[in-house]
């Protein structure tokens, strides 16, 4: 998953949008809801109590450019 390892001054929020400023990089980044594919499998199927499972997934943004 996406994560925001430096630090970022909140700048507004509306319309369901967060903007953020990276002190680092100088950009701004905008957070919202918007289309996305998801994919998830887990291995193995069936599993005991206690088994160890693997899940892995993507996630691809939809949005239009």
């Amino acid at each position: 998953m996406f994560g925001l390892f430096e630090e970022h001054y909140t700048g507004a929020v509306a319309d369901g949008y967060l903007v953020t400023a990276n002190i680092r990089d100088g950009y701004h980044y905008v957070f919202g809801k918007g289309k996305i594919q998801t994919s998830v499998t887990a291995s193995p199927k069936t599993v005991s109590k206690g088994s160890q499972v693997l899940i892995e997934g993507s996630v691809l943004d939809m949005s239009p450019a």
